[in-house]
């Protein structure tokens, strides 16, 4: 069986990944690049620009490097490949954006983004037989 992983090992395994994922998710229609970077607007962990008209995407996810420095002190642990899986179901699920946000708007925002999380983690949990609590940082072991 294979374990679950806080990091993307490269570059080569988080392409393999997205393309696993996007046949899994019924994406494999969808162009989607993935990009990292060291920083990312409002402290996310990930990012996706969708065009649903188009189906393009650009997926934006912090290096596995400025995860560890934003992840020190959490709660739960947050492996990149489960961040992929929340960000590709954004390619599923559009938001509903404003430019003048209303209360009621941004409560539909959090409800929207809670649901994908749990969602994002209950795939990952299928794919590698885990149980919630395998989220807590306090049964974390990093592996030599």
């Amino acid at each position: 069986m294979i374990k679950p992983k806080l990091y993307f090992k490269d570059a080569k395994e988080a392409n393999e990944l997205l393309e696993e994922w996007k046949e899994r998710l019924f994406l494999r229609d969808w162009h989607i690049n993935l990009y990292f970077a060291d920083e990312l607007e409002n402290n996310y962990a990930g990012q996706n620009e969708s065009d649903f008209l188009n189906i393009t995407s650009i997926i934006t996810m912090l290096t596995g490097r400025a995860l560890k420095i934003k992840l020190d002190g959490a709660v739960q642990k947050q492996p990149q490949e489960q961040i992929l899986i929340h960000e590709l179901l954004h390619s599923k699920i559009m938001s509903y954006e404003q430019d003048h946000p209303t209360i009621e708007g941004v409560l539909h925002d959090t409800i929207q983004h809670q649901t994908i999380e749990q969602l994002a983690k209950a795939l990952y949990m299928a794919k590698y037989n885990l149980s919630y609590d395998w989220f807590n940082i306090k049964n974390y072991k990093e592996e030599k």
